[in-house]
């Protein structure tokens, strides 16, 4: 092989080189919430494999069609006779501050600031769902649980476990209160399974209904609706700073970051 040859060869490997990294580049940018999000729901994967499966039997990435037609994905359900642990993952990384009824949480990261919406809401209706679709069960049994991988610090007030990530088994296995019995725990882990939707179409659609909802809330804000209750925002002074409150407190609780 002469020297042309090799040196054609090598251009054309480093020419795809660099479209395999154009190419990776452009996918991060475009996709890399959900890349992020679906790492920080396979750190939590490899660590539910620890639970003793006599005891615990896991579902992950569980999509459920509830009575109005609607879905609801769900990251993590893990089912024993010490109730039905509801998990959702979020991974986000720097300090994470709020509350139990904010709508929107803060992340920050150095100087930077960014706003989450409120895990607990989004967990809470996902433990509705799982009480509609398993009304056998009593409503004591259902535990939600939020858990951030990568987060340096927690700064939380709530009545439910907002963990990190290294916490999450620790804490499920100290649970010692019995809320179902073993015939229970197989009837509903069976029927999770039975249900669960696996259409790939129904999972884009979900996609597609959260991206709509998202940008009706925003654009709400933007023109000082709440989207929570149709009532006006107003600003008000909080211990973080400023914010957009509804005027229709204290019946009405939402609230957002102002940017």
């Amino acid at each position: 092989m002469n020297t042309s040859t090799v040196m054609h060869q090598m251009s054309g490997d480093l020419g795809i080189l660099l479209a395999i990294i154009f190419i990776l580049f452009v996918g991060l940018r475009l996709f890399g919430a959900k890349f992020k999000g679906k790492m920080g729901e396979l750190k939590v994967d490899g660590l539910l494999v620890k639970l003793p499966s006599t005891t615990y039997h896991t579902l992950d990435n569980v999509l459920l069609r509830k009575k109005d037609g609607r879905t609801s994905q769900i990251d993590h359900i893990v089912v024993s006779k010490f109730g039905v642990f509801v998990i959702e993952t979020k991974n986000r990384g720097g300090q994470i501050v709020g509350t139990e009824h904010q709508n929107q949480w803060t992340q920050s990261m150095g100087h930077q600031r960014h706003t989450l919406q409120n895990p607990l809401h989004q967990n809470f209706g996902h433990v509705r769902t799982l009480q509609e679709v398993l009304p056998e069960l009593p409503e004591t049994a259902f535990v939600p649980i939020v858990v951030f991988p990568n987060a340096t610090s927690l700064r939380i007030r709530a009545s439910s476990p907002v963990l990190h990530m290294r916490d999450l088994v620790r804490w499920i296995l100290a649970q010692k209160t019995v809320r179902l019995t073993e015939a229970q725990v197989g009837q509903a882990y069976a029927k999770l399974k039975e249900i669960r939707v696996v259409d790939k179409t129904a999972y884009k659609e979900h996609v597609r209904r959260i991206q709509k909802d998202t940008k009706a809330m925003k654009q709400a804000i933007h023109t000082g609706v709440c989207p929570k209750c149709g009532g006006k925002l107003v600003q008000r002074q909080g211990r973080y700073g400023s914010f957009w409150g509804c005027s229709g407190f204290p019946h009405c609780r939402f609230r957002a970051s102002i940017r």
